[in-house]
């Protein structure tokens, strides 16, 4: 059981015995211990979890009788507010537990569907959790790691082929046993160490393209995608072209630590204007109407509320008027088009929300 179960429980104003504390953990335990579509499930958690319905429509029922097998009293109704707390934890766990690439795709979608933290959570640790999940996985792609020391001594197989040819020149056949299965081992190790280095190579050349491409992009201040310089776009152009030309550079998900960083710094040609506070509902109905179409060319995906800042371009399209768009918007998210943001927070969000289409290879 997670050292923190109990204290989740009781932030949401939970008291339950030890057996049902163990109960649920069981019930999670089993749930996160899943192989087949780990992603689609973690999603559908997610959206559960926000207190969106689910894309799949017996997944809740699905969810509570995952519980119920472990607690036939499981409230099977009236119960959302703990389905949600249970979904977290759920959420929490494979964040912990599962490979890195799952990890993180969860860990983006739980900060894309939260939207940068401003949609409330009722589980706190959440949204810090993924925060710290996505620097420490950034982090430790874009450290240093030693590649094997090898020398000619390590594949020196001198010895074991003068057994091997002594003993066939004898028809010694039992004598051949050790020393094959010495040499191939040693091949062996070799191959899996020339393979683990080729693969940080690998890795390492994709880094230093990433920071090459972006340091260029930085140093002419060009749009690569309209080849213009930024100075040509409107400010609010600039806070959804920037994010989507700098996910577009990103090689390695989920991009170097220094994001935000990058973004500033291509904001300078736009004097002070970061200091100021935008709406959504500006930045949308400011842009070309080309250049929205543009942002969704190409993307086969139903958006659902781990997108926001894509739903808002897509009802945009959709519904033309400028007000009406922001309506439904408002209605149907659990955020306000005209509640005031700070530009770079509008860049970091549709940033993200590009990565995570990418990691579900959108």
């Amino acid at each position: 059981m997670h050292e923190n179960f109990n204290n989740w429980y009781r932030e949401a104003n939970f008291q339950p015995a030890a057996e049902t504390l163990q109960n649920r953990w069981s019930a999670i335990e089993k749930l996160c211990s899943r192989k087949k579509d780990v992603t689609t499930f973690a999603l559908e958690l997610l959206r559960v979890y926000i207190g969106y319905k689910p894309k799949e429509e017996t997944f809740l029922e699905s969810l509570i009788a995952s519980f119920s097998e472990f607690d036939p009293d499981y409230p099977m109704r009236r119960n959302s507010y703990e389905n949600r707390i249970l979904a977290g934890i759920s959420l929490i766990n494979l964040i912990e537990k599962k490979p890195t690439n799952i990890s993180q795709l969860i860990t983006l979608a739980v900060l894309c569907g939260s939207f940068q933290g401003r949609i409330k959570h009722p589980l706190k640790d959440l949204y810090q959790i993924s925060k710290d999940n996505l620097h420490s996985i950034s982090a430790n792609l874009r450290r240093f790691h030693n590649f094997q020391d090898f020398d000619r001594a390590t594949l020196d197989l001198n010895e074991f082929l003068t057994q091997l040819t002594t003993a066939a020149e004898s028809n010694q056949i039992p004598k051949l046993n050790e020393p094959l299965q010495t040499l191939f081992s040693r091949i062996i190790e070799f191959a899996n160490n020339i393979l683990d280095d080729h693969k940080k190579s690998s890795l390492y050349i994709q880094l230093q393209q990433e920071e090459i491409d972006m340091l260029w992009w930085l140093l002419t201040k060009t749009s690569r995608e309209y080849e213009k310089p930024y100075t040509a776009f409107s400010f609010y152009t600039a806070c959804m072209l920037i994010p989507k030309e700098l996910a577009d550079l990103t090689k390695v998900i989920p991009g170097p630590l220094a994001i935000e960083s990058l973004m500033r710094r291509m904001y300078e040609v736009f004097g002070d204007r970061t200091k100021s506070k935008i709406t959504l509902r500006k930045v949308v109905n400011e842009l070309p109407k080309d250049f929205t179409t543009s942002l969704l060319d190409g993307i086969d995906y139903e958006f659902d509320h781990l997108f926001p800042l894509h739903i808002a371009l897509k009802l945009s399209l959709e519904n033309g008027d400028e007000k009406e768009w922001s309506e439904t918007f408002d209605e149907i998210s659990k955020l306000k088009s005209r509640h005031p943001l700070n530009p770079i927070d509008i860049s970091k969000q549709f940033y993200q929300e590009r990565l995570l289409l990418g990691a579900l290879n959108i």
